[in-house]
């Protein structure tokens, strides 16, 4: 029982991988695969198991690697499949009129930055671009 479920969490956790690497929302993702949105997130934390429709989906449409998928053994996706040689369904592109400030995936999960806004950024450049050149005026003697 235990195993079964550390199984259908790992697997979740691939899913979700794929997920991100094709920067797609949940209900864009869950429309291709054939599922609805919360029986993808109850998928992605292990609650439930991935059925073989969903599976064929992601292996014909994604090119996910079937052996990665099951085990977590050998590359992800299968010969030149990966998300950023492999065009994503139109209907499926996420279309956001914000990109600073919105979560940023990176490998393992999400940036330590994922959500502060574009404004704490410039803000924050802003001030240490002022105090660099107070330290160069300050160290050169110049101004």
């Amino acid at each position: 029982m235990e195993h079964e479920e550390a199984l259908r969490r790992a697997v979740g956790t691939r899913v979700h991988q794929v997920r991100i690497g094709h920067r797609l929302n949940q209900k864009p993702f869950s429309e291709i695969i054939g599922m609805s949105s919360s029986q993808l997130s109850r998928l992605e934390r292990g609650v439930i198991n991935l059925p073989m429709e969903s599976r064929n989906v992601l292996i014909s449409t994604f090119g996910v690697n079937p052996e990665w998928l099951s085990t977590g053994q050998g590359i992800m996706y299968l010969e030149d499949a990966a998300p950023a040689k492999m065009p994503v369904p139109a209907a499926a592109r996420k279309k956001s009129k914000k990109t600073p400030g919105q979560i940023i995936p990176v490998m393992g999960g999400y940036s330590w930055y994922e959500r502060i806004p574009l404004g704490a950024w410039m803000f924050v450049s802003t001030v240490a671009l002022v105090v660099g050149m107070i330290l160069v005026k300050v160290t050169t003697g110049i101004g």
